[in-house]
């Protein structure tokens, strides 16, 4: 049996956003994204447009106006740390190695051979400092078997955000 706990406790809460225009529109998952310096964030969304128009161009900003955008694949800063993976109608920024630098207003914009859309007002990424980060591995020796494994991770962060993951491995209850 594995156990998997987690409960994160964040001023940080998520809401889709749908911004549109006639048969354009993009959707974010999330408008607030809170991630910690170091990490990988997904930030994802969906766009439409009308049938028998052709994408030409799809861009992750934070740089630029809405009409002229500084893709962030050539931003010299993000070199080597961004990636676009697309679907037909989806489009996910991946940023590696998060900074606190990299806190900033992402927004998406696709171009095609019609009309050219960008969804406002994007997503908020915060990142931040993990300032203390206590693990705990706790391994019980019943009948000669190591059973259960527990891991306990308790993060703190420097805006305040607070967590714990839990990891169990055996078959036992953590009530105990």
């Amino acid at each position: 049996m594995f156990v998997v706990v987690i409960n994160l406790v964040s001023d940080v809460f998520c809401v889709t956003v749908v911004q549109s225009q006639n048969d354009y529109a993009v959707t974010y998952t999330s408008t607030q994204i809170c991630a910690f310096k170091g990490s990988t964030v997904d930030i994802r969304c969906s766009f439409k447009y009308p049938s028998r128009v052709n994408v030409l161009k799809r861009v992750w900003f934070t740089k630029g106006n809405n009409y002229n955008p500084e893709d962030l694949k050539t931003d010299p800063v993000y070199a080597g740390r961004v990636s676009y993976s697309s679907r037909w109608k989806s489009c996910t920024l991946t940023i590696r190695d998060l900074r606190e630098s990299d806190s900033a207003v992402y927004k998406f914009r696709f171009e095609t051979d019609r009309k050219n859309f960008t969804g406002l007002p994007g997503v908020t990424l915060t990142s931040e400092i993990v300032m203390n980060m206590t693990v705990c591995v706790c391994v019980w020796i019943m009948d000669v078997k190591i059973s259960p494994l527990i891991l306990f991770l308790h993060i703190f962060s420097s805006s305040g955000t607070r967590g714990h993951i839990i990891f169990q491995l055996g078959n036992t209850d953590l009530s105990e």
